[in-house]
């Protein structure tokens, strides 16, 4: 059996509406696999255009797609500790 833990918190913006955490999975370790992952939130709004946009779009995208506020708090450089 696993689960999983998540934990998020608030950092500065213009409209304070982002959040960086991470995401754990409660497993046996493995060393070909990640159990930690970190996270990026940003809240859209209620019944938005925008946020039936973003919905409709949901994809991965690659660093170079993200806005560079995104891409720096993904972190994506540093090792996860």
């Amino acid at each position: 059996m696993t689960g999983s833990f998540n934990f998020i918190a608030p950092v500065p913006s213009f409209e304070n509406n982002n959040w960086q955490g991470y995401a754990v999975r409660t497993t046996r370790e493995f060393t070909t696999t990640s159990r930690a992952s970190r996270m990026v939130y940003q809240y859209l709004g209620q019944f938005s255009d925008q946020l039936l946009a973003t919905a409709r779009k949901s994809v991965l995208f690659s660093l170079d797609e993200l806005p560079s506020y995104h891409r720096a708090l993904v972190l994506l450089d540093r090792s996860f500790k």
